[in-house]
């Protein structure tokens, strides 16, 4: 009897410690089950959280995008009214600028289709958005053609430069006082039918300078007015 008494009081303790280790377990499960739960909920929250950013960056990739659109049409498709800023188009957009290039990169590239893009033989001139920003290599390509032109422009003689924007906005009024020629403004073209009004100021007294004292317009933006 003592001796099954023994084994009872064995077997007792076993039981005892399964218990406590079942208790045990079913207290972790409770305490993971409360970890899951503020888990998922952490995890919602940082899903959110990541929806709205990406919502927001979209909306600012397409705001971007739109904005680039908006010059290129300016600068390579001025009075078109029938441009769509489709699907290609502003999937290259957006991608150059996901990829880290600047509005500032693309608006010279722009430029550099503007002002230097290529035509082949039957006449077509190759400057569609989508093929400036169909990578960077084109990106890169069309910049350095900007800053080409621009030089060029830049390093006309004097005599070049007034002949070039007289041939775009008509004879200028030489200013004798202030030794600067006076042209209308062939980028904001305020008052382009008055024969006198004359806003852009061309100073060629020994480097080129210009400015419109209408639009504000300098050297960049005179440039791609001539280009078009």
């Amino acid at each position: 009897v003592a001796t099954a008494c023994g084994r009872c009081a064995e077997l007792q303790a076993e039981l005892d410690a399964m218990t406590r280790a079942r208790d045990s377990a079913l207290v972790d499960m409770q305490n993971m089950e409360v970890d899951l739960r503020v888990m998922r909920r952490l995890k919602a929250k940082a899903e959110a959280e990541l929806k709205k950013k990406y919502d927001s960056a979209c909306r600012e990739d397409a705001s971007r995008a739109q904005e680039v659109f908006d010059y290129w049409v300016a600068c390579c498709r001025k009075g078109s009214t029938r441009v769509i800023f489709g699907e290609k188009r502003k999937k290259a957009v957006v991608a150059r600028l996901q990829e880290g290039h600047t509005l500032d990169d693309l608006h010279e590239a722009i430029d550099g289709a503007a002002c230097d893009a290529y035509k082949d033989a039957k006449g077509v001139i190759h400057d569609d958005l989508e093929l400036i920003c169909r990578d960077e290599v084109m990106v890169s390509k069309f910049q350095r053609r900007a800053r080409a032109y621009k030089r060029r422009f830049v390093n006309m003689p004097p005599a070049v430069v007034v002949e070039t924007l007289t041939k775009v906005a008509g004879d200028p009024i030489h200013d004798l006082v202030l030794d600067t020629f006076l042209f209308r403004c062939p980028a904001c073209r305020t008052s382009w039918d008055d024969l006198l009004y004359r806003p852009l100021a061309v100073s060629v007294n020994g480097t080129v300078s210009m400015e419109c004292r209408e639009c504000g317009a300098g050297m960049d933006r005179i440039r791609e007015a001539v280009a078009q």
